[in-house]
């Protein structure tokens, strides 16, 4: 329409009507430019923060298990007696 590329979107559903949407390339593009490094931000903070909650949260639920290790570890070998 009038020299411009679109952009189409239909939702045609079995038992109701169909519905269509329609957006400029250009204007789209334009959109994509201008907002896309804002929505990468949250993604670039965010996600390191998570490896380091999630290597934290991982150390702390694996603690006992260490120090069962490590109890383990200066069990005399030779002996069957509890702790």
């Amino acid at each position: 329409m009038a020299g411009h590329d679109w952009r189409v979107y239909v939702l045609d559903p079995p038992e109701s009507q169909r519905v269509m949407v329609a957006e400029r390339d250009d204007v789209r593009g334009e959109l994509t430019r201008a907002r896309g490094p804002a929505h990468l931000l949250p993604d670039l903070v965010g996600l390191p923060l998570l490896a380091l909650l999630l290597w934290w949260a991982t150390g702390w639920g694996l603690r006992p298990l260490s120090r069962l290790a490590a109890a383990i570890r200066q069990r005399d070998p030779t002996t069957c007696s509890h702790w």
